[in-house]
């Protein structure tokens, strides 16, 4: 019996399990190299890395700059996806563990889904509206009971990377619609080296985390923009994975038990 072929499902279905996978090593790594660097120089760092490997993609490939009409949108995608998200995780991981970090992260697709309901009126269905909900008083309730009743600081500034990282990736999406996934996040990655600041002085050890850092969330993003052009929607899947992925990277790097 021959097998069924290949679909952009599926595609997007196994971009996502990479992405997330990869996406995991973003949290631990940060943790580590905020050791040594300000959170506003480690999120310049990063931009600047990512948006010279862009930059370079665009130019090898000699791609037109996009339509005028397109620039407001990443514009908005680049101040969300490369500037705040980054920014807000480097300040939140001072103060909390990765593998906390990792299931506060959990709440990113039912935020991304709400924003995608008001920017793009995408109608999700009942089910998924259920499980999300479910899901994201699971990590309130984790939340408020790490931080003895009260939200921390911390979580704070993790629920904020989120609602930037959801309407980044919403606006990321939407722009695929009028060019290649892959070239929607270089164009935002381009648009970051601006307002990047130059980073120096620091240690071998400490350039690899950040390089690590950078690699983990750039992948993430692709895997996001592609998944939207794939049209497979799940998103508890892809929060298993990275939670997964984030928990043991950090309990590697600590050598001890994660935090209960």
């Amino acid at each position: 019996m021959p097998s069924a072929p290949f679909s952009r499902e599926h595609l997007g279905l196994l971009l996502g399990f990479i992405g997330m996978a990869i996406f995991g090593g973003t949290l631990p790594a940060t943790r580590l190299a905020v050791l040594g660097f300000d959170p506003l120089a480690l999120t310049a760092l990063r931009t600047a890395i990512a948006g010279l490997c862009a930059l370079v993609l665009l130019l090898v490939l000699r791609r037109p700059l996009p339509p005028r009409r397109l620039w407001f949108q990443l514009v908005i995608a680049m101040l969300c996806v490369s500037i705040l998200f980054p920014l807000l995780m480097a300040l939140a991981v001072q103060t909390v563990d990765a593998s906390h970090g990792a299931v506060v992260m959990g709440i990113l697709p039912i935020a991304t889904a709400l924003v995608a309901v008001a920017i793009t009126h995408e109608r999700p269905k009942p089910l998924f509206w259920i499980a999300s909900a479910a899901g994201a008083s699971l990590v309130i309730a984790f939340a408020l009971r790490q931080g003895g009743g009260t939200l921390s600081a911390g979580d704070l500034l993790l629920f904020a990377a989120v609602g930037v990282a959801a309407i980044g990736y919403t606006f990321s999406g939407r722009l695929t619609a009028g060019m290649p996934g892959w070239e929607v996040i270089s164009w935002v990655l381009v648009l970051g080296l601006p307002i990047s600041d130059h980073a120096s002085g620091s240690d071998t050890d400490r350039l690899e985390a950040v390089a690590c850092a950078a690699l983990c969330r750039r992948v993430r993003a692709m895997d996001r923009v592609l998944r939207v052009e794939c049209r497979h929607g799940d998103g508890r899947h892809r929060t298993r994975v990275a939670g997964a992925t984030a928990a043991a990277l950090h309990h590697v790097r600590t050598g001890g038990a994660l935090q209960r």
